[in-house]
């Protein structure tokens, strides 16, 4: 017998073809092994121990080394050895979060959606969906953006800048109930000249609904029109106090804004851009990680997580349509923020 034979005698004196080139081997190779020459005498780690497999791989093996014993998850096999089998197989669509354009969202419900997701994932355990090192680096970027949430809130639309946009507002149309009153005046000069001023009301429209900075140019474009070529109409129709007194509120309201865009607050706007950018990319990075799991162990182990957040979601893609609906709307006739 040739000495790399096995001891198959249907072999004859030929090289077995699943024996080993290594002359010390001496014993035959397991049945089940295949042509790998590392083989040894052992069963290759892709090869099944299912008799019926003959001495070939199992056809849904994968030929990836880095499969270690067991088989592709998309492989097909007996339930009890491998529980894990993906869904896909089964032509079902495996259990998934659903998406969210996080960078859509105004600041306040941006970070209410993540406070939501956090006490979510801390009630299930972040150890137990094996986000657990993720989870730990989302917690300080979580924190940044509270932060630098805080900061910028102190900056931005305060309750000053507020009643001073609503003063503005009041005298706006005050002046223009005024004017508007004037239409109907017994002196028919008066009418005449209320005529005139209505024709620049009418070209102006209504300043008060325009966005705060619009309407701050707009104000006082309109005031520069009524203090010129139109002042013999104001004097008339008597809207002098109210055209300073817009004046003034117009002034007063654009100090405030001033202050509002300093150094500091320019910084803290950019701080919580980028904090906020960074929190949705550890947010993503669970999702796909978590996506990743239930492709390779199934859906058991975090179906309770996934039908809890995904409601959470569609919460919030709720409110972005509503919000697209409303900024398009204003875009017409309405008064929007210029800030979150």
């Amino acid at each position: 017998m040739h000495p790399y034979a096995t001891t198959n005698p249907a072999c004859g004196n030929a090289l077995h073809p699943y024996a080993t080139t290594n002359p010390g081997c001496g014993k035959a190779l397991h049945p089940y092994a295949t042509t790998n020459p590392d083989c040894g005498n052992a069963l290759h780690p892709y090869a099944t121990p299912n008799p019926g497999c003959g001495n070939t791989l199992h056809p849904y093996a994968t030929p990836n080394l880095g499969c270690g014993d067991t088989l592709h998850p998309y492989a097909t096999s007996n339930p009890a050895q491998f529980p894990h089998i993906s869904t896909q197989n089964k032509g079902e669509s495996p259990m998934k979060i659903n998406q969210i354009r996080l960078s859509r969202l105004r600041n306040d419900t941006h970070f209410q959606f993540h406070t939501e997701f956090k006490d979510l994932a801390q009630k299930h355990n972040p150890q137990a969906l094996k986000i657990k090192p993720q989870y730990d680096a989302y917690l300080p970027l979580y924190d940044k953006v509270d932060l630098a949430l805080k900061k910028i809130n102190k900056s931005a639309i305060t309750e000053k800048i507020q009643n001073a946009d609503k003063a503005r507002d009041e005298i706006w149309l005050d002046l223009v109930e005024t004017s508007t009153a004037a239409l109907r005046h017994f002196d028919p000069e008066v009418r005449e000249a209320a005529k005139q001023l209505k024709i620049v009301l009418d070209t102006y429209g209504n300043i008060a609904k325009k966005p705060l900075n619009d309407q701050t140019s707009a104000t006082y474009n309109f005031v520069q029109d009524l203090e010129g070529k139109y002042a013999p109409y104001v004097a008339k129709v008597g809207l002098g106090p109210w055209l300073a007194e817009l004046k003034a509120r117009n002034i007063a309201f654009s100090d405030l804004m001033r202050e509002r865009f300093d150094e500091s607050s320019l910084k803290v706007d950019i701080v919580l851009r980028k904090a906020r950018a960074q929190l949705d990319g550890a947010y993503y990075a669970m999702v796909e990680r978590i996506h990743a799991l239930v492709l390779i162990e199934g859906a058991a182990d975090y179906e309770a997580f996934i039908k809890k957040l995904n409601p959470i979601i569609s919460k919030y893609v709720t409110a972005l349509a509503a919000q697209a609906g409303r900024v398009s709307k204003k875009k017409g006739k309405g008064k929007s923020p210029e800030a979150e």
